[in-house]
């Protein structure tokens, strides 16, 4: 039985090792497509493997995974999608790409009710072929174990499209609480828009305060944030921005709604050097 440890690094992608052996055997790059959620598979070499590409609006987070580093149709190996909308834990369909049809699936997910463990299973899902441990630390780390027969690089694909799935609705679900107080002020609820990422920030009676949405296709990745539930140019209350497209250390520039020009920031924000501490700065003082 093959052994791989996937330990996440700080930019959020992943190295796979076999631990037997004491080798990396893939490594994951992400962040590939503008409009997609993109990740790609690598070699230890940095060979392209596969390219998973999630799709957009769709019900249940199609995934599509090619071959090495195309995302053209003939090259399609497989879909992975949730098995409903709807989840407490999740479950994933796996389709090969002769399936076209999709009436049963080839390969099921199973997460554990704990959320640390899951199972990928064969045909009629009887029949295991791997399966992953989150370490019980906060390391990052997880143990994926693949059984004979079963190729680890699928394996290890399938895991990825879990993985992201469940980043993403972490993401999106969040709340705010008064540390002092012990109590929540807002929450975060995402998943707005289809050709648009977007978040709402709700107070604590659930009632909208702002929504943010961030632009397409603009070189340095600007947000915008309304008043309410809005997304009207004239509830815009401000936009932030990245101040270059390339950066160590994330830096944004804040412009109110009244700051049309955009020659002065009215406020900054730059990430410390460590990336674990984030200052906001008054850029201009009021007269």
């Amino acid at each position: 039985m093959l052994i791989l440890r996937f330990s996440k690094l700080p930019d959020g992608d992943y190295i796979v090792e076999d631990v037997n052996r004491k080798s990396i055997v893939l490594k994951v790059e992400g962040k590939l497509f503008k409009f997609h959620d993109g990740v790609r598979l690598n070699d230890a070499d940095g060979n392209p493997v596969v390219t998973l590409r999630k799709k957009k609006a769709t019900a249940h987070a199609r995934w599509q995974v090619f071959n090495g580093h195309s995302i053209d149709s003939n090259d399609l190996l497989f879909t992975g999608l949730k098995s409903s909308m709807f989840q407490f834990k999740t479950k994933l369909h796996v389709f090969l790409a002769n399936n076209t049809a999709e009436d049963v699936f080839d390969f099921k997910v199973k997460e554990s009710c704990t959320h640390d463990s899951c199972s990928i299973c064969a045909g009629d899902a009887s029949t295991i072929v791997a399966e992953m441990h989150k370490k019980s630390d906060k390391s990052g780390k997880f143990i994926v174990k693949v059984h004979p027969k079963m190729d680890y690089a699928f394996a290890t694909t399938i895991i990825l499209i879990l993985d992201r799935m469940k980043s993403s609705i972490e993401l999106k679900k969040v709340s705010l609480a008064d540390v002092n107080r012990n109590n929540i002020v807002f929450g975060v609820q995402g998943d707005f828009f289809k050709l648009h990422d977007g978040v709402r920030l709700h107070d604590a009676a659930g009632d909208p305060f702002v929504t943010l949405r961030k632009k397409i296709m603009t070189a340095h990745s600007r947000w915008q944030v309304f008043r309410g539930n809005s997304i009207e140019s004239k509830d815009l209350l401000f936009s932030a921005r990245k101040s270059s497209m390339l950066q160590v250390k994330t830096k944004l520039h804040v412009f109110l709604a009244n700051n049309t020009a955009e020659d002065v920031c009215d406020f900054k924000v730059k990430e410390s050097s460590s990336h674990d501490s984030v200052p906001f700065m008054l850029e201009t003082l009021p007269q």
